[in-house]
C-alpha cells in the first residue's frame, strides 16, 4: 500500500535496528548485549510524527554459529490539524542465527532470521508493528589495521499483508585510539506482494556514531540517523545512545 500513513510506516521503518548480527563473531565464551534508546521526529507540511524506542539486542557465539534476538518497545504520537493519535507497544521482535567463516583479514557469514509478528490493531486499523516474516542473507567483511568494512544483503519474505523486501546494509568503522567511529547505511526496497493494509515502502538511511569505553566491559555509543530517501512515509531524523556490554 504505497502511501501508507506515516504513523505505521515510520514506526516500522525506524525499527530497522542499528545493532545487527555482524559478520565477525564474538569471542567464544563471551556475549554482546546492547540496549538502545532512540528518539525520532518526522515533520512534513501539517503533520508531525514522534517516536521513542527502547531496543534490546543480544548475541552469543556457539561454535561457528551466533544466536540472538532483537526487540523494541515504542511510544509514538502522530498529530495533524484535525487528529492526534498515540500508541505504544512492541514494534519489532526478531530471533536470528548466523554461521561465520573467518579468513586472514576477512570474514563471511550466512544469516537466517524469524520476525515475530508485532502488529497492533485499533478501531480496525493497524497502529504499529509488522507481520511475521523470514529473512535470509549474507555478510562479507574485511579489515586493514584500524579500519574495517562490511556489507549485508538479504531477502525478507512476509507471511502476512506486508510486502516482501530486499535489504542492503553497509558499515565502515575506524578505531581511533579508545574510540570506535562508525558510519552506516541502511537500504530497504519493496518487492511487492502486499495486501490491502500491508506495509509497502522504500527507504535509504545513513547513521554516524561513536562508541567509547566507560568502565571495564561497558561502552557507550552516541549517534544520529537520517532518512536520505523515502517513499511511503515522511522522512525523519533521530538521535540515539546505546550501552554495550561484552561479557
Amino acid at each position: 500500500m504505497r502511501g501508507v500513513c506515516c504513523v505505521v510506516a515510520a514506526a516500522v521503518c525506524w525499527a530497522h535496528g542499528l545493532a545487527e548480527a555482524g559478520v565477525w563473531q564474538q569471542r567464544q565464551g563471551t556475549s554482546l548485549v546492547i540496549q538502545t534508546q532512540e528518539y525520532l521526529r518526522a515533520e512534513a507540511e501539517d503533520r508531525l510524527f514522534q517516536q521513542s524506542v527502547l531496543r534490546n539486542y543480544a548475541e552469543v557465539p556457539i561454535g561457528r554459529y551466533s544466536i540472538g534476538y532483537k526487540a523494541g518497545y515504542a511510544f509514538q504520537q502522530a498529530e495533524g490539524e484535525d487528529y492526534l493519535n498515540q500508541a505504544s507497544g512492541f514494534n519489532e521482535a526478531e530471533l536470528f542465527v548466523s554461521r561465520h567463516t573467518t579468513f586472514d583479514r576477512s570474514a563471511f557469514a550466512l544469516r537466517g532470521s524469524w520476525i515475530i509478528p508485532t502488529t497492533k490493531v485499533a478501531r480496525g486499523q493497524r497502529q504499529m508493528g509488522q507481520d511475521a516474516a523470514a529473512e535470509f542473507g549474507s555478510s562479507l567483511g574485511s579489515s586493514r589495521g584500524s579500519l574495517f568494512a562490511e556489507g549485508y544483503l538479504g531477502y525478507r519474505r512476509s507471511f502476512g499483508m506486508d510486502a516482501d523486501q530486499f535489504r542492503a546494509d553497509t558499515v565502515v568503522g575506524y578505531h581511533a585510539g579508545p574510540l570506535l567511529l562508525l558510519a552506516q547505511t541502511f537500504t530497504t526496497r519493496s518487492l511487492g506482494g502486499e495486501e490491502p493494509g500491508g506495509l509497502d515502502f522504500d527507504l535509504t538511511q545513513a547513521s554516524v556514531s561513536a562508541v567509547m569505553p566507560v568502565h571495564g566491559s561497558l561502552s557507550l555509543e552516541i549517534g544520529g540517523r537520517a532518512d536520505l530517501a523515502a517513499d511511503g512515509f515522511d522522512e525523519g531524523r533521530s538521535v540515539f545512545f546505546s550501552l554495550w556490554w561484552r561479557r
